[in-house]
């Protein structure tokens, strides 16, 4: 069968445009115009150079043009992509048997939180900024997706997006009060609420909580380098998608464990 050739380019070609939001983004530049271009000499880049991993290849990571360097992180986000679109389906949906629609359903959920961690999580990384042009269209894809039933219903998947996004607003408002900085941006709660329409409240709270504590466990060690002028801020984005990513395969776990644990729904 040809359909995981057909994934694996589909995935790549989605890689590549989520290389031009890593890229254009922090700098405040359009993702649609101008076409590609050489970041070094700002030549455009012909098509067949702009091809997923493979213009990579055969350039030998160096502009035509300049001969600069070209970042392996672009082809790396092509093949994380692409291989991640062959995995995700191969998990979700085996090739040849036929899948009810909760199913399909799970594929699409996972395939979103996968494909948008690329942009979302680089970019925080590099720029502490979480593209809007990334995450305002998961979050309505999440709640389209809903639509499928099997899952978090429609109505689930709104409430929790308020909700979580808006108790982490607020909860960041207060911590802000508190320390007298900044404790969050606005990015890490729209992505809350991403998370939270994709899962529904209850594994986006599992979310929340994992993602603090993986914040927590990295960030007091970077607070004592700080104090003695070697550390430096990071940003909270990674640490929540680890925790979504958490959440999706063990929060149910988690739940049923947990609720007959305090006596609820025992």
């Amino acid at each position: 069968s040809l359909w995981p050739l057909f994934a694996f380019l589909f995935g790549a070609v989605f890689g590549s445009f989520f290389t031009v939001v890593v890229y254009r983004v922090p700098l405040g530049l359009s993702i649609v115009r101008p076409g590609s271009f050489c970041p070094f000499c700002k030549t455009p880049i012909r098509w067949y150079d702009n091809l997923p991993i493979l213009g990579w290849l055969l350039l030998r990571g160096k502009c035509r043009s300049c001969k600069a360097a070209i970042p392996i992180r672009y082809p790396l986000i092509e093949l994380g992509c692409g291989l991640s679109l062959v995995a995700v389906a191969y998990c979700g949906m085996p090739a040849g048997v036929p899948q009810p629609l909760e199913r399909v359903e799970w594929t699409l959920q996972l395939m979103l939180l996968v494909w948008a961690a690329f942009p979302i999580v680089v970019t925080d990384i590099r720029s502490m900024l979480i593209p809007d042009v990334i995450v305002w269209p998961s979050l309505f894809f999440a709640l389209a997706i809903s639509f499928i039933p099997g899952g978090v219903a429609p109505a689930e998947a709104a409430i929790a997006a308020i909700a979580l996004g808006a108790g982490l607003w607020l909860f960041a408002k207060v911590m802000t009060k508190i320390l007298q900085r900044d404790a969050m941006g606005f990015g890490d709660v729209k992505l809350v609420a991403f998370f939270g329409a994709l899962m529904g409240i209850p594994n986006g709270i599992f979310a929340i909580l994992v993602g603090s504590f993986l914040g927590v466990v990295v960030m007091l060690p970077l607070q004592w380098l700080r104090k003695s002028g070697r550390g430096a801020e990071l940003p909270f984005g990674p640490f929540l998608y680890a925790g979504a990513f958490v959440s999706w395969f063990w929060g149910d776990l988690f739940w049923s464990w947990y609720l007959p644990f305090v006596g609820v729904g025992a």
